[in-house]
């Protein structure tokens, strides 16, 4: 089934999920639920399945899933990328669509995919009726749960991940895509000492909020975004009033003065990608912001959606995850 968003998924969430064993394990005052799944994801994009083990635990009253896949070859210690999907979109979808796996086999990261609380978390996650996001998101204004505490559910998952597999605690990455953008900002301002650098795409500035330290930060947008328009204005989700936003520029502007970067210098990459970059902050970090001319409220390089009229256009002008992790990768907590 497809649905009718640029922050849905591109099919339905459920990519289809094989066996699954569970057990019950104690971390802190709460008790921890595991699913060890063999998540068979179709990857209609990549000709085989993707495996990954999914996690439940309890936070807050609220059960929280999130998925991990683990590469084949595992370095010791490895990267970690979290990865945030957009609002009504789900961990899986966000595996196979923005083909995080692919290059986690060639570059031996693990990623961890997580899931959003739905509306109602009673009920079963739907795209069009009872959607997943990220409790900062205000583009879904009919919201009746109370706070989720998201920020401290990921770094739960996180430390999870951690205590099971060789991870680099100093290489731990979060990226997200609309609405998970702006939850993987909000991640990086709350807990900047555990996020080495973030990398988001077609996502809206955090309003206020400060580091601890400088957070390097990549940001993708497309200059032809319907929902995330490049130059700001109005926008309308399906679950709520239309509403206005800031310019994308905004977000990237918003971090280099947090980082105390030097003015901005501005090039093109390719006759269809725009580089923005602030070098010289404080700390050494960076701050840089790509523009992909043919792009709407798509990933660049990932699994396009044929949903153009509501998205706006596909583009692979740019490999979105390739950019994002070259930049990435360079960073690792002090």
């Amino acid at each position: 089934m497809t649905w009718l968003c640029g922050a849905f998924p591109q099919e339905t969430e459920n990519r289809g999920i094989g066996r699954r064993h569970s057990w019950t394990m104690m971390a802190g005052e709460e008790t921890v639920t595991m699913w060890r799944l063999s998540v068979l994801l179709a990857a209609m994009a990549f000709g085989s399945a993707l495996a990954a083990e999914s996690v439940e635990i309890r936070h807050l009253g609220y059960g929280r899933e999130f998925l991990v896949h683990v590469p084949k070859r595992l370095p010791t210690p490895a990267p970690l990328v979290l990865l945030l999907h957009g609002a009504g979109g789900g961990a899986s979808q966000a595996l196979a669509d923005y083909k995080w796996v692919d290059l986690a086999e060639a570059e031996g990261i693990v990623v961890l995919a997580a899931n959003a609380l739905a509306a109602r978390p009673d009920l079963p996650a739907n795209a069009a009726f009872n959607p997943r996001f990220w409790g900062d998101d205000g583009g879904v204004t009919q919201n009746p749960r109370p706070p989720a505490d998201d920020v401290g559910f990921l770094i739960a998952a996180i430390d999870m991940a951690a205590d099971r597999w060789p991870i680099d605690r100093q290489r731990v990455y979060a990226t997200g895509f609309s609405s998970g953008s702006r939850m993987a900002q909000h991640l990086a301002l709350a807990r900047a000492d555990r996020i080495a650098a973030i990398g988001v795409l077609a996502g809206r500035a955090p309003e206020d909020g400060k580091p601890a330290r400088p957070v390097p930060v990549i940001q993708i947008a497309g200059a032809i975004d319907p929902l995330a328009p490049l130059l700001g204005g109005k926008r309308k989700l399906p679950w709520g009033p239309e509403t206005e936003v800031p310019p994308m520029a905004a977000g990237p502007e918003l971090w280099a003065r947090l980082n105390g970067c030097a003015p901005a210098t501005e090039r093109p990459l390719t006759d269809k990608v725009t580089l923005t970059e602030w070098p010289s902050c404080r700390d050494g970090v960076a701050v840089r912001y790509l523009v992909v001319a043919d792009l709407g409220h798509q990933w660049p390089g990932g699994v396009p959606s044929r949903l153009t009229l509501i998205l706006g256009a596909y583009s692979d002008a740019l490999d979105g995850t390739k950019a994002m992790w070259d930049f990435l990768k360079s960073w690792r907590l002090p």
